[in-house]
């Protein structure tokens, strides 16, 4: 079962809207403390992982996880490193 944040954010990259994303959805995908540029880089990173083949499920098992995030969009041709996000700051 794919979790909803993981769904909406799977679903936004697909019809390529930040707007369908909530907060919750910038955090969880280390979008949430970045510049704009670095903001649409990290969207495209993950909208080009969607469009090659990426699986809600894949980003559901992504979800939270900074190296997890890098990992997929590598996966996918993108060299987009996410950075710690604040759930990880926080455990630290």
């Amino acid at each position: 079962m794919v979790r909803m944040i993981a769904q909406k954010v799977y679903d936004a990259v697909m019809m390529d809207s930040l707007a369908m994303m909530s907060p919750a959805c910038y955090m969880d995908f280390s979008m949430d403390s970045c510049s704009q540029d670095e903001l649409i880089e990290r969207f495209g990173a993950l909208q080009n992982a969607a469009r090659r083949g990426a699986t809600p499920e894949q980003f559901d098992a992504a979800l939270g996880n900074s190296a997890k995030l890098t990992k997929l969009v590598a996966e996918f041709g993108s060299n987009v490193v996410f950075p710690t996000n604040m759930w990880e700051r926080l455990e630290m």
